[in-house]
């Protein structure tokens, strides 16, 4: 009898106890509450946590919605929009360890088709917002994240209307209006000949000017007036200088050396120039050529749009250096323009591209703070197709505008003829000539080989012509030039004295002395002359240069037959032109 007393007490303590843990009661209290702190603000904490307060902030978002600055000066619209009414809210406590549930009602037509909003703090050390990962109902119309602090909150989204113009707007500066004037490349004037430059597309986005570089080198100065780069073809022997291009442009420049009929090419980034030393003899002409590079173009293109993507998330803490250090360590890119290489380049393709190119930045952008840039970039992946066939006709513009053919003529610079005398129009020394030696017991006679009238003197075992009279001396006297590009005069004092000249001579015979355009100088010969193929040799310009008898005097640069002496024997040399052609003034009695 005790005994199943005691059973039957033990079995209705094991269900007091069941309805004492609740099987027995009604249902259980929950542990968290979603409190509303104010219209369409609401979060959901543990019970019991401390009291939250919002205020409205509404100063708060201004920054968000100004205009942002391109580049150029130019500006666009913000593509960020303010969803909801910033709030600043405030705990009477600490929050939980993990956080709580903050969630902003927002109006999904407010919603930008192909967007996700998300939550975003201000933080009051840097001004800038701070996004955090963010789920969207679209059926609720709420944005919830969960938020281990309080300040001024707010719900944002990417504009995608507004990304495109944007987007559109950045590119565009890429065609932007050709910089005349201050962009152009400026030459100097030089010897060695007059250099002309033709632009086959004058007044378009390339510049050019061109100046000798010695006798037989021109520079040639080009640049890119425009904001995208080109490639600049030229000849074989060309010597190139171009500035550093950032990584984007190098991307597009591992593709410029293509077959072509031109010796190899180098991409000139836009905004920037060229020196491109060509060796052109007088007379002479070579050309050197611009043109669209699509590959680096398109690169360009994936460089601005990251850039954009930068301008339009400043306003957000989100860092965008360490997407393009990822890309420029990453492979997709140099994928995309090798792709590119191999790609018949029109609108439909364009997309392709543009759309890989895009999903290349949405791929490192998927690494930036809380994914929002990756959200971004997966906006602007979307619009791709629309942004690439859009510019395309642009592109098609541009690849006209960047076509030029750069002509380099070098025009033989005309002889310049130079009146040489050892006395002036007084019959006294002539300014800047010193007289080194003299010399007695010469023997003077009238006749010059070297100019005509003049006097051909001998004293010793030495020959001087062409001597002139010296008006000055107290006894006859002539002073002698060695050569006429020479400085020092022997003075002679004939034993006989001087018989009078006759006749002017001066144009009657040929220079007494040549510069040819290399340098070189050549006095003419006295006495028996060397013949080579029947022509004879009539200047000498060192051991082993001559010039044959019959100067080319029928254009501005005069030109003369060479001859080159070596082995005991003379070859035939070049046609040089001559530079400068010396003539002796007729001597007076």
């Amino acid at each position: 009898m005790r005994q199943r007393a005691a059973s039957w007490l033990a079995a209705c303590a094991a269900v007091v106890l069941v309805c004492a843990l609740g099987a027995c009661s009604g249902p259980p209290r929950s542990k968290f509450e979603t409190v509303t702190v104010a219209p369409g603000v609401s979060v959901r904490v543990l019970s019991g946590s401390p009291s939250v307060k919002a205020t409205a902030a509404p100063a708060a978002t201004r920054r968000l919605t100004a205009r942002i600055r391109l580049a150029g000066g130019r500006t666009a619209p913000s593509a960020l929009a303010v969803l909801a009414p910033a709030r600043h809210l405030v705990s009477s406590g600490p929050l939980a360890a993990d956080g709580v549930i903050l969630t902003f009602h927002v109006a999904p037509d407010a919603v930008s088709p192909g967007t996700t909003p998300f939550l975003a703090s201000l933080d009051p050390a840097t001004g800038k917002w701070v996004p955090v990962p963010s789920s969207y109902s679209a059926a609720a119309g709420t944005v919830s994240a969960r938020v281990t602090h309080f300040s001024v909150w707010t719900v944002l989204d990417w504009v995608r209307s507004k990304i495109a113009d944007v987007l559109k707007g950045a590119l565009s500066d890429i065609f932007g209006p050709v910089e005349a004037g201050a962009g152009n490349p400026v030459c100097t004037t030089a010897t060695g000949g007059v250099v002309t430059v033709s632009d086959s597309r004058p007044g378009g986005g390339i510049g050019a000017c061109a100046q000798s570089a010695g006798q037989a080198d021109v520079l040639a100065k080009i640049a890119d007036l425009r904001s995208y780069p080109v490639d600049l073809l030229y000849p074989a022997g060309t010597r190139v200088q171009v500035p550093a291009t950032d990584v984007f442009t190098q991307l597009g420049e591992d593709l410029n050396n293509l077959s072509s009929a031109w010796h190899d090419r180098v991409l000139l980034p836009g905004k920037a120039e060229a020196g491109a030393t060509v060796t052109l003899a007088a007379g002479h002409s070579s050309a050197l050529a611009t043109e669209m590079d699509p590959e680096a173009y398109l690169t360009a293109i994936l460089g601005t749009a990251l850039n954009v993507l930068a301008s339009m998330s400043g306003k957000l803490a989100v860092t965008t250096g360490r997407i393009l250090d990822l890309l420029a360590k990453g492979t997709c890119l140099r994928d995309l323009v090798a792709t590119a290489q191999k790609t018949t380049l029109s609108a439909p393709s364009a997309e392709d591209l543009g759309a890989v190119g895009f999903e290349c930045i949405s791929a490192a952008a998927k690494l930036g703070a809380a994914g929002v840039v990756a959200s971004l970039a997966a906006i602007i992946s979307s619009l791709a197709s629309e942004l690439m066939s859009g510019i395309w006709g642009i592109v098609d513009t541009a690849r006209g505008n960047a076509d030029h053919v750069i002509t380099l003529s070098r025009t033989a610079a005309a002889t310049q003829q130079v009146q040489v005398s050892a006395v002036d129009s007084q019959g006294n020394l002539a300014t800047g000539l010193q007289v080194t030696q003299t010399v007695g017991h010469a023997n003077c006679e009238p006749g010059s080989e070297a100019i005509g009238a003049a006097y051909r003197c001998f004293a010793g075992n030495f020959v001087y012509d062409p001597c002139w009279a010296d008006a000055q001396a107290a006894t006859p006297a002539v002073l002698c030039l060695e050569a006429p590009w020479s400085h020092d005069v022997t003075e002679l004092k004939p034993a006989g004295g001087l018989a009078p000249l006759s006749g002017d001579g001066g144009g009657s015979v040929p220079p007494w002395g040549l510069q040819l355009s290399g340098g070189q100088q050549c006095i003419l010969e006295q006495g028996a002359h060397d013949s080579f193929d029947g022509r004879v040799v009539d200047y000498y310009c060192g051991p082993h240069l001559v010039v044959l008898r019959g100067l080319d005097m029928t254009s501005a640069q005069w030109r003369a037959q060479t001859a080159l002496y070596g082995s005991s024997h003379y070859t035939i040399g070049p046609a040089e032109g001559i530079a400068i052609a010396w003539f002796g003034i007729p001597a007076r009695t």
